[in-house]
């Protein structure tokens, strides 16, 4: 029996843990997320530039609530979604996919309907609590965060299907041209009316039009699957524990990583400084996450379906996805470390310095939190996320007290959050390894790679640092655009000397290779062997 097993893993190795539809839809999602990483910059520029530093404090402030509202009514459904639905397709089960996907969206609606009654209610104590009482229009603009959430609830959950069905092209097409839509709709509406509702209705009037027609796209194409398996699906019971927990965990993480900062900083010292604060977290997130967050999605789907075949697997799968995350996040994080406050001086003209700095940090607390993206898929994969609650509720106490210590007692204003963020990480993580290992037997962290990929990034961006400050080569000239450019130049020429290192230094090694290989993406495997000498 053993040496049966033991054959099963190692012939899923050779041939790749994923199946064709998980590793075909990996080059769609990260074509998809390379154009919108292109178009959110032009739309984070547009709403600062177009804004101003104060009506774009409110209306960050305003898109926090949005964003937590997202993932309390979300209810955890959008996780199960990932879980669930590749399941049902193996199986071929229609009737349970459609009852999955019809209670999922019902329930998430019925929850955005009483938060928003909630929210509204107590419009005017939040506007106190958010020192915005010079703010006209509060209670319109927490009506429009409420109808944004409802929207992007929209948006996440046809594309979390398509997804998880691996139609990742046309979650990819949707995805490219709401952004586009977005961004030039924005352009064209900001300068004939530069208010913070604008900003709203655009994107709200984008994301209507763009995944009202994926919805119908979605079922129309569920509806018509010819599959005769007519057993019940996952079972109410089974689906409600696992997103109710999902849930949980995903709030105390939005707490954790941002979202009480943001809170913290706007009740001690206004919407104004939250708003850089947002601004100074929000663009490093975008650029860091960028690939992770596209690929999370796919790999969790996939990790659920290697596991139901190959229950041994998932100890590769884990050193695999760090080696891909490290790869495609690190090089950015260190780099922006470097060059943020030149970025932020440049993209929004002088007028988020503050927020520069900030990013600066960021880009380096912001890798912290992608050594959990591949326990989770596996965590996820066992259905084992309860046993990690006790965990994070040891986080958010520890966060929420680092965030009164710092920016409330302390007044260390914006760079509180930020201790208060790095702090949680580290007081935490030995207690949360200890109890990942319980569960998944190991953490299989490839330290190694990381040291080697670290070490050769924080000296190539500080190279490049003291070359760029050494000829003043972001004050040479005063037109935008040119400067702009100089910035996506210096990061080409980064990326170029980081390949010739991988190849000439040998930062990938034969054991790294076995390990891509064990995902059998081939595109992937294509790029690897031309680093590799």
């Amino acid at each position: 029996m053993e040496k049966t097993s033991q054959h099963d893993r190692r012939k899923h190795a050779e041939a790749g843990f994923f199946s064709r539809e998980a590793v075909g839809s990996v080059p769609w999602v990260i074509l998809g997320k390379a154009v919108l990483f292109f178009v959110y910059f032009g739309i984070s520029m547009l709403t600062v530039n177009g804004l101003g530093k104060e009506q774009y404090g409110i209306y960050s402030l305003m898109t926090n609530i949005s964003a937590y509202m997202v993932v309390l009514c979300s209810l955890g459904l959008g996780a199960a979604l990932m879980r669930y639905v590749p399941e049902l397709t193996a199986r071929k089960n229609r009737r349970g996919l459609l009852f999955l996907m019809w209670k999922s969206a019902v329930l998430q609606l019925a929850a955005v309907v009483g938060v928003s009654a909630v929210l509204l209610y107590f419009s005017g104590p939040l506007q106190q609590l958010f020192q915005a009482g010079h703010v006209e229009h509060f209670r319109f603009y927490l009506m429009l965060a409420c109808g944004l959430a409802l929207l992007l609830l929209l948006k996440d959950f046809v594309g979390t299907v398509f997804t998880s069905i691996y139609k990742t092209r046309t979650a990819a097409i949707l995805s490219v041209v709401y952004g586009s839509v977005w961004l030039l709709m924005l352009y064209v509406w900001l300068y004939y009316k530069p208010a913070i509702g604008s900003v709203f209705f655009v994107q709200m009037l984008s994301i209507g039009l763009i995944y009202s027609l994926g919805a119908v796209l979605l079922f129309k194409y569920v509806y018509g699957l010819t599959w005769t398996n007519n057993e019940f699906g996952i079972g109410k019971k089974r689906t409600l524990a696992f997103s109710a927990t999902v849930m949980l965990s995903t709030l105390l993480r939005m707490v954790m990583f941002k979202y009480s900062e943001i809170f913290f900083v706007a009740a001690v010292m206004g919407a104004t400084a939250a708003g850089v604060y947002d601004l100074g977290y929000t663009l490093p997130y975008t650029v860091i996450t960028f690939i992770p967050l596209a690929l999370l999605p796919v790999f969790t789907s996939a990790f659920a379906e290697a596991f139901v075949r190959d229950p041994g697997c998932l100890g590769r799968l884990i050193r695999s996805y760090y080696k891909v995350l490290m790869l495609a996040s690190m090089p950015i994080g260190i780099l922006g470390a470097f060059f943020a406050p030149d970025a932020y001086r440049i993209l929004y003209r002088g007028q988020m310095e503050e927020a520069g700095h900030l990013a600066s940090a960021f880009c380096m607390v912001l890798l912290l939190p992608l050594i959990s993206m591949p326990l989770s898929a596996a965590i996820k994969a066992k259905e084992k996320v309860l046993q990690m609650v006790p965990m994070l509720i040891l986080q958010l106490v520890v966060n929420l007290y680092l965030d009164w210590l710092f920016i409330v007692y302390f007044k260390l204003g914006t760079w509180g959050g930020i201790y208060a963020v790095a702090g949680t990480f580290l007081l935490t993580i030995p207690f949360r390894l200890a109890v990942i290992q319980k569960v998944l037997g190991g953490i299989y962290f490839p330290a190694g790679f990381f040291f080697r990929i670290g070490s050769v990034l924080a000296v190539l961006s500080f190279l490049l640092k003291q070359l760029t400050d050494s000829v003043g080569l972001f004050h040479l000239f005063t037109y935008q655009w040119i400067n702009i450019g100089l910035l996506f130049a210096t990061g080409g020429l980064f990326l170029v000397l980081f390949v010739l290192c991988i190849r000439y230094l040998g930062l990938i090694r034969r054991e790294d290779v076995e390990e891509f290989q064990a995902l059998d993406i081939r595109k992937l495997n294509r790029v690897i062997r031309l680093l590799v000498k």
